[in-house]
């Protein structure tokens, strides 16, 4: 049983490593964001004023940070300010520190800030700006439709804030949030707010907020549309919510049936190990034989076989990879990680002609 339950181990540590080596390798800045909190406040002429706050934790060293808006083809960005902990930051075409460079790419606004960034710096970075024709008014309604937190982000968000503020209090304010099925959102009409909160937000996810609201809300408003669209939002709305609810369901019941399987099969384990018949015969005692120091002249792999006359386990496979690194066909390193506290091994490949072994190949 027990060797049995060693086995087990190894296999699944095993998987472990293969599906570490299977993720791809990223040669560029290494770094977490661990807040990222977004206000949006509305304008009576259907423009909104955005102020974004980032929150990055850097495990590597970087020249500064990225950041790209995508609008439609009506809306534009105008009074942009930018800053790297509190402290304004120009705009510059010279790449220097503390500047940051705007371009335009099709309906993309792609802001890249630089500024000197060592391992374990934490930085905040601020965005503020006012999107224009971002709020469309119709004949029966007002529309704000917006990825608020974008995706297009490398790394998950730890966690995301995003409120959007009405000049007053709206009555028949309705808003919906898509994006993260373990969101919260909260439509506040009394105090003319919409707070949408979640945490681990995919980097390809993201936030978008929908909400609709009487058109006096934005009577200044000149993106207009001469048609009733309250009703079609409404049910487009009913109908995404049936979906993600159907969503949670089967997530729910999925993880549900897995702590089922999980406790069924560990009770079949305990059970088995005390009531279970004892297989094989007890072996006679033998005096110990004397310990050999010298070196095996093959490989750990094929050592462990012979001591063990069983197939290799976890430990055969460090003790081989120790041995490629001593020949320096790999090299080993230490890192650390903020959320992983212990000491972490990183394994880069020197030698490529050692990938004609299918086991390292993989």
């Amino acid at each position: 049983m027990k060797r049995k339950l060693l086995s087990l181990i190894g296999i699944f540590s095993l998987i472990s490593i293969f599906a570490m080596w299977a993720q791809p390798v990223k040669a560029n800045v290494d770094y977490d964001i661990t807040d990222m909190n977004v206000t949006a406040k509305v304008n009576r002429n259907g423009s909104v004023m955005i102020h974004r706050k980032i929150y990055y934790d850097f495990d590597s060293d970087a020249r500064g940070v990225y950041y790209r808006q995508n609008l439609t083809r009506k809306q534009k960005i105008k009074d942009i300010q930018v800053k790297v902990n509190d402290q304004p930051v120009i705009a510059a075409n010279n790449k220097k520190n503390n500047t940051y460079q705007l371009t335009k790419e099709n309906n993309s606004y792609r802001f890249k800030v630089f500024h000197r960034i060592s391992e374990d710096n934490r930085i905040k970075v601020e965005y503020s700006y006012k999107i224009l024709d971002l709020i469309t008014n119709y004949k029966d309604t007002a529309e704000l439709n917006f990825k608020i937190i974008g995706n297009g982000w490398d790394t998950d968000i730890d966690h995301a804030q995003a409120t959007v503020v009405f000049p007053e209090s709206v009555e028949g304010l309705k808003a919906w949030a898509h994006g993260s099925l373990d969101g919260y959102t909260q439509v506040l009409p009394h105090k003319g707010k919409i707070i949408m909160k979640a945490d681990d937000v995919a980097g390809d996810v993201g936030i978008e907020v929908h909400a609709i609201f009487p058109t006096a809300v934005t009577a200044a408003n000149k993106n207009y549309v001469d048609q009733n669209k309250k009703e079609a939002i409404e049910k487009q709305e009913a109908q995404l919510a049936r979906e993600a609810n159907e969503r949670r369901k089967r997530k729910s019941y999925f993880g549900w049936g897995l702590a089922f399987v999980s406790l069924i099969t560990g009770l079949v384990v305990i059970v088995k190990g005390f009531f279970g018949k004892k297989m094989g015969f007890k072996p006679k005692k033998q005096g110990e034989l004397a310990h050999n120091y010298e070196i095996p002249n093959v490989d750990p792999v094929t050592a462990q076989i012979l001591d063990n006359a069983a197939w290799p386990d976890i430990k055969a496979l460090t003790a081989y990879l120790m041995q490629l690194a001593a020949k320096k066909k790999i090299k080993i390193e230490e890192f650390k990680t903020k959320h992983l506290k212990k000491t972490n091994y990183r394994i880069s490949l020197v030698d490529k002609s050692i990938l004609q072994d299918d086991l390292l190949y993989f």
